[in-house]
């Protein structure tokens, strides 16, 4: 079965999984939640805790997670999944992969780090530093939260007016502070961006500290060329001498 999780914030719908989980502790307890979140304000967070006493989900429940998935797939801040389950752990990265939310997966022993994130205020911001040397433009990007369209789109204005009329751009992203994008259609426009300027891009090295950025960065240098590498947080120095080489 479904119980709530009291106490972890007025913008966080919480639940935690206990034996085995049917269809119907989604449509009477979880789903309920969920709308009602959504039309109390601001864009909720969600907390799932699969503790030592979960059995499984009948095949009805993991039909409708999947399918409140998809209904939600825009409607959330942030995701917290609490577990010691590995397979539940891989299933959810692949999951985060797709959001355009920031997921996070953390141990049983780590509920009050899980609850600490999921309810934090979010710091939705970018600092941008540009040098020209020769006709080479060194970009340096910090992100900070979550990124929606407009922040966005202040942030291609601002890489575009640092590039001018560069001839090649070598790129420094520090993420180990950033949670993804709050629309996905804010993802395509970053995508689109990079895809029009991959042709002065010589390098591209991402700092970071989560398995979406990792993925993301293998589907920017397979798909559109871009020669991109990822660094784990801590690796900055390693990352600035790459793109020196």
């Amino acid at each position: 079965m479904l119980k709530p999780i009291e106490g972890v914030g007025a913008n966080v719908v919480g639940f935690e999984a206990d034996g085995v989980v049917t269809a119907d502790d989604y449509a009477e307890r979880m789903a309920p939640a969920i709308e009602r979140a959504l039309e109390d304000g601001p864009r909720p967070r969600f907390l799932y805790v699969l503790g030592p006493d979960f059995e499984k989900f009948d095949l009805g429940a993991a039909f409708a997670d999947a399918k409140l998935g998809v209904r939600h797939v825009n409607d959330f801040e942030r995701i917290a999944i609490v577990t010691d389950r590995d397979w539940i752990e891989h299933t959810a990265g692949a999951f985060g992969a797709l959001m355009p939310c920031p997921v996070r997966t953390f141990k049983i022993d780590e509920l009050a780090d899980a609850k600490a994130w999921v309810s934090e205020p979010s710091t939705n911001e970018f600092l941008l530093n540009v040098e020209r040397i020769g006709a080479v433009a060194h970009i340096h990007v910090k992100l900070r939260g979550s990124l929606d369209r407009e922040a966005e789109s202040n942030l291609i204005e601002a890489v575009k007016t640092g590039i001018g009329d560069a001839e090649e751009v070598r790129v420094l992203v520090e993420a180990d502070a950033f949670h993804g994008w709050r629309e996905i259609r804010a993802l395509w426009q970053h995508i689109r961006f990079i895809a029009g300027q991959r042709a002065k891009l010589e390098r591209v090295a991402i700092v970071g500290d989560a398995t979406w950025q990792r993925r993301l960065v293998g589907s920017a240098k397979h798909i559109l060329r871009i020669d991109a590498k990822f660094f784990e947080e801590g690796q900055l120095s390693e990352a600035r001498a790459w793109l020196q080489e």
